[in-house]
């Protein structure tokens, strides 16, 4: 028998609802409360498997209210109840297994109650991630995809405002970010009231997603803000370690950097609109730029000059603005008399630079062109 909560801050509405659920279905109501205070405390102690919520409550609302609830029980799920249905869309994108308009039937218990024992049950029925000591990942560098535990493809996002909100605490982590922040920064557009409701169920969704496919990354709520926490692998996050730990690599530090390269497939979030994220985009760039300028040049020194030039090689061609990438590289060609190579390389650089960005290569470049047309 499956355990419900009942949330409605109008005593005799609670009151009719709660027979209606005992008359008509063979959910066990665990506790009925008129306040949000009172089901977040009652949530902890039950555990229910179902919470009917209000949407019109004072203070916190319905929407903000399953958000909370989902810290506390992750598995819950959420049946909106409300006089108005003006927030049908909104719950429904809440990801809510079902939706009441006040006053509710018989026949409108009786189908909510159908949908929640088979949304119950197929959720109990879940595997288990296959692979022991597998915490999934994210590839946030050259594009965005999230692998829960035990898979090898990429979660689907329940809304784009999902996955951003994941994608900016990802670059805050371990940090308040403040309620009214994630409103500016993901819904401009819309009135404060508006995007603090968005806000609420996009986090719901996200939340649930999250626990659905139990993948380990926590968010919590606290006094208007947001802190995530995660244990599972971030790419960009482990190049920052490795880069933060430069100082104490051995005197090639080859192995170390190259590591800190390996993990870099792209600009952060490529292909995402995310203005927000980009400092950071520049700076991971900045930061591969100067990596692999300083280990080609390591292995240069070394006589190791094919692995030097597939270190240049990956540079500009992930970052194509990086001049001196071109011009160690151009140099590297030039040494080795590749006319082919060195042209073409040249060439591209050179269109690239005055179509983008309406300027000439710089004149180190430019004396290693006439230096190698000379030898044609």
């Amino acid at each position: 028998m499956y355990s419900i909560m009942l949330v409605d801050d109008e005593e005799p509405a609670l009151q009719r609802f709660g027979k209606l659920i005992r008359e008509h279905t063979d959910f066990r109501v665990a506790a009925m409360c008129c306040r949000a205070s009172e089901a977040l405390t009652a949530a902890a102690a039950t555990r229910p498997d179902v919470a009917f919520l209000d949407i019109e409550m004072p203070g916190i609302n319905g929407l903000e209210l399953a958000e909370r609830l989902t810290e506390l029980c992750p598995e819950m799920e959420i049946v909106f109840v409300t006089a108005f249905g003006e927030y049908a869309l909104q719950a429904f994108r809440a990801n809510a297994i079902d939706y009441l308009i006040k006053p509710v039937r018989q026949d409108d218990i009786a189908a909510c109650a159908r949908k929640l024992q088979r949304r119950i049950a197929s959720v109990a029925a879940a595997p288990m991630p296959a692979a022991a000591g597998d915490n999934g990942r994210i590839e946030a560098l050259g594009g965005f995809a999230l692998y829960a535990p035990g898979s090898s493809r990429p979660l689907r996002f329940p809304t784009s405002k999902s996955e951003e909100l994941l994608a900016y605490l990802l670059v805050n982590p371990d940090v308040n970010a403040a309620k009214w922040d994630l409103c500016e920064i993901i819904w401009p557009e819309l009135e404060p009231e508006k995007a603090e409701n968005n806000l609420h169920t996009s986090m719901y969704r996200l939340k649930k997603t999250l626990a659905e496919h139990r993948v380990p990354i926590r968010i919590d709520s606290m006094r208007g803000a947001y802190r995530l926490s995660a244990s599972c692998r971030v790419d960009f996050w482990e190049q920052e370690r490795l880069a933060a730990g430069r100082d104490g690599w051995s005197e090639s530090g080859s192995a170390e950097a190259e590591a800190c390269l390996a993990s870099y497939r792209g600009p952060l979030f490529a292909g995402k609109t995310y203005a927000w994220s980009e400092p950071m985009r520049q700076r991971l760039e900045r930061q591969f730029a100067l990596f692999s300028k300083k280990l080609a040049d390591d292995y240069f020194a070394a006589g190791r000059d094919d692995r030097a030039i597939a270190l240049l090689q990956a540079l500009t061609a992930a970052a194509p603005w990086d001049e001196e990438g071109y011009e160690r590289l151009l140099g590297a060609y030039e040494r080795r008399n590749e006319r082919t190579l060195f042209l073409q390389l040249y060439w591209k650089m050179e269109q690239l630079f005055r179509s983008e960005l309406g300027l000439e290569p710089g004149p180190a470049v430019r004396e290693l062109y006439r230096k190698m047309v000379g030898q044609l």
